[in-house]
């Protein structure tokens, strides 16, 4: 038989411990059973400590419905993780195109004193900058004779820009050729090369090209790693400023330096200026130029000369544990292993190995390791130095190093004074597309590369200020300079920078 008596509807079991832990915790002092009270009519310190212990039993039952509420809850919408759901995917996202951007840190400084020898006695020294700009999908080029803090293109897609900061003295204790090159932006870079020694200066140089200031962390390593840098461990950057930063005195000495620089609040450009003195005179002036780390890296444009004094050095810097390291030579005949390219790079460490007994000429270097590593190859010509690094691989690159002083060598050296010379690393065919002092394209020189990865050089007609370079394939692209000087030649490395085009594929987490 029904029962039709209306019952009250019950409460869930957790609603009712609930409410009964609330009871528990709100019973007033009155409800309480009376305390014995010290002569003061205050409670003892053990009373006090008894009631504390009782008021945290409380509030740790309630926090614990409170969570088995949650749970509850959670499990009847469904929003907790299935048992057998599909792992969290990534997914491939092409980056928003956007205009293409450059910073150009500026020109190069005196950084020695009068008291350190120097003079200020330089021959027929000559300072110029420059900036180019290719359009989407077009040889036309737009030129400029100058080089702002941050160069910006006018549209959106493939353009392609270029600019340098150019420095060339013949004689005098500045004797040589610098180039500091416009960079495109990144948080994250390596600046390989130089040493921390008496007669060895070095200043670092950081634009920042966003609107808000960017705090860049500055970490040194030596031969045995990490080196102390005090207050020359941070360097902070207004927007659309360039900050420069005596490091000497800073680093501690160290014949093989590198200099490792991020931020996480934006983006910025650096290079390093360098300066050696021998005496009196110039013993090699150079931007260093950042570069990313990686487990395979190309450097294109390594010059290698006739004699001892000439050898190419790579400098491997390994920030990690101990790893294995090859080191191949990339010319027309395709990759070489170099006589004792294979070594083990210890953690923490800077390591330099002396390409020696190679044939003169100008070629490429791929550097593998088991880790990612940071490198750089000191170039020289006798009387001046410029250290190379890792140039990123893509279709469409350009480059700018300004006009030259000297007259084209008539010797048999190659390259050759008084122009520029061009290395590319990769595979298929190429075009590089020279451009004058008048914004002018010169008639295109078509290169073959092979189908493995090979190494070619190229020289440049006289009067080429910068170049366009079109590729089928991803390369490598640098370019060498070449000045008479007193005494010899003076050289200076740049590398090319990607169009915007070259978009990174970022990866994203998708969760079905």
């Amino acid at each position: 038989m029904e029962n039709n008596e209306t019952r009250p509807p019950q409460e869930p079991t957790a609603a009712k411990e609930l409410a009964a832990s609330e009871e528990l915790t709100t019973t007033t002092t009155s409800e309480r059973p009376a305390r014995k009270r010290s002569r003061s009519g205050r409670l003892s310190r053990e009373e006090r400590r008894a009631l504390r212990r009782q008021k945290m039993r409380g509030r740790r039952f309630v926090s614990a419905m409170g969570a088995l509420a949650v749970f509850v809850a959670a499990c009847a919408m469904g929003v907790l993780p299935k048992e057998n759901a599909a792992p969290a995917t990534p997914a491939p996202a092409e980056a928003a195109s956007m205009p293409a951007r450059m910073v150009c840190g500026g020109g190069f400084a005196r950084t020695f004193s009068e008291g350190m020898s120097a003079t200020e006695a330089n021959v027929n020294v000559k300072t110029s900058e420059l900036s180019l700009q290719w359009a989407s999908d077009s040889d036309e080029v737009v030129f400029a004779e100058d080089a702002p803090r941050v160069v910006s293109a006018t549209e959106a897609g493939s353009t392609a820009l270029a600019g340098v900061h150019r420095y060339f003295a013949s004689d005098g204790d500045s004797r040589g050729l610098a180039l500091n090159p416009c960079l495109t932006p990144s948080a994250d870079t390596w600046i390989v090369g130089s040493q921390a020694a008496v007669g060895t200066s070095n200043e670092l140089v950081v634009t920042n090209p966003g609107i808000n200031p960017v705090r860049v962390t500055i970490e040194a390593y030596g031969p045995g790693g990490k080196l102390e840098l005090g207050t020359g461990s941070a360097l902070v950057v207004d927007g659309g400023k360039t900050e420069r930063l005596r490091m000497d005195g800073l680093i501690p000495e160290a014949r093989r330096l590198a200099l490792h620089l991020s931020t996480n609040s934006g983006v910025f450009g650096a290079s390093l200026q360098t300066h050696t003195l021998e005496g009196s005179r110039s013993g090699g002036i150079d931007f260093i130029s950042g570069a990313s780390a990686g487990s395979e890296l190309t450097i294109p444009g390594v010059l290698i000369g006739g004699s001892e004094q000439e050898a190419p050095v790579l400098r491997i810097v390994n920030p990690g544990e101990e790893t294995n390291v090859s080191v191949h030579l990339l010319g027309e005949k395709g990759s070489e292993l170099i006589p004792g390219g294979e070594v083990t790079v210890a953690a923490g460490s800077v390591t330099d190995l002396t390409l020696a007994g190679l044939e003169a000429g100008l070629y490429s270097l791929q550097v593998e390791a088991g880790a990612d590593v940071a490198a750089g190859v000191r170039l020289s010509t006798g009387v001046d130095a410029t250290w190379a690094g890792p140039v990123g691989s893509a279709t469409r690159h350009a480059l700018a190093w300004g006009n030259f002083v000297s007259a084209p060598g008539e010797d048999d050296a190659s390259p050759r004074a008084g122009v520029a010379s061009l290395a590319v690393a990769g595979t298929g065919a190429l075009e590089v597309i020279p451009v004058d002092s008048r914004g002018k394209s010169l008639d295109p020189i078509a290169l073959q590369l092979g189908e493995e990865l090979s190494g070619k050089s190229v020289e440049l007609p006289r009067g080429a200020v910068g170049a366009l370079v079109r590729a089928e394939a991803p390369v490598s692209v640098a370019g060498i300079a070449l000045e008479t000087v007193s005494g010899g030649r003076g050289g200076a490395w740049v590398p090319a920078q990607q169009s915007s085009e070259q978009q990174a594929s970022r990866r994203i987490t998708v969760v079905d």
